[in-house]
């Protein structure tokens, strides 16, 4: 059986959106930074948010320009699938 690390962030990610662990505007350095499994790696993140994008249980939300770094987009949470 293949391991696909993507599969897996993108399933790992959406444990965290239905128990609720993750809040609506949230960022990808949010999820990597909370150093939970199969998560803590940006570019693994930045991949399950893609995913979970596709398949629209998230919206990224262009981040605003400003000056010096760049803001990283947020994301928002599909209401049809936050928590009770």
């Amino acid at each position: 059986m293949a391991f696909d690390p993507v599969q897996s962030a993108a399933n790992a990610l959406a444990a965290k959106i239905k128990s609720g662990k993750l809040v609506d505007g949230f960022s990808e350095r949010d999820v990597y930074k909370s150093g939970w499994v199969n998560l803590s790696d940006p570019m693994a993140v930045s991949a399950a948010c893609r995913e979970l994008e596709h398949e629209s249980w998230i919206r990224r939300i262009p981040a605003e320009k400003g000056t010096g770094r760049p803001q990283s987009p947020s994301y928002r949470i599909n209401p049809a699938l936050k928590p009770k």
